[in-house]
């Protein structure tokens, strides 16, 4: 089965690098199958037996390999691909959509705290334990982004829509076997 990890704050600012060529071959050693990485921030695809087991060797693998750790959140192809697929905006502009992806299973959003800190036009909806957040303002100059790590009950790591896009092109190939 096709899994797909994110990992949260790795290569951010010069803090918790890790080489993603050394990452896939750590985890391919390690027993996962098909490792596949994109970008520098720690997107992971791989085949793996369960859920539990991808994502305790990762967390080893980091541990033992990199001397570090970091929340996560691992999910199979077709749940990543299913979140993708309901993002609920309008013809928004990829790279100003984020999917947030709680590291936790009992994470919960308060959407009308998130909402109290958006400034115009910065819309958020949380749905099947996925938090979208559209800031056509510009994600890196948007107050709530700067703040939602304070208005949620647990760790979220985020992705924009077009590496989220290209994750779930990936999985489809890895699960067709064209990677």
């Amino acid at each position: 089965m096709v899994w797909i990890t994110l990992l949260k704050g790795i290569n951010v600012g010069g803090n918790n690098l890790v080489q993603m060529e050394r990452l896939r071959a750590v985890l391919s050693r390690r027993g996962l199958g098909t490792v596949k990485t994109y970008i520098q921030s720690g997107n992971i695809l791989c085949n793996g037996p369960d859920q539990a087991t991808v994502r305790a060797v990762i967390a080893r693998a980091l541990a033992e390999d990199f001397r570090l750790t970091c929340d996560c959140v691992t999910l199979s192809a077709d749940a990543f691909c299913n979140a993708v697929d309901a993002q609920p905006f309008d013809d928004p502009d990829p790279k100003q959509v984020h999917l947030y992806f709680p590291c936790a299973a009992d994470a919960f959003v308060n959407t009308g705290h998130l909402v109290a800190e958006a400034k115009a036009g910065e819309t958020v909806h949380w749905d099947n334990d996925v938090l979208y957040m559209h800031t056509p303002g510009g994600y890196g100059r948007s107050p709530l982004a700067a703040k939602l790590p304070g208005l949620v009950s647990a760790p979220f790591t985020a992705r924009n829509l077009n590496t989220c896009t290209k994750l779930t092109e990936m999985a489809g190939a890895l699960t067709l076997g064209d990677l």
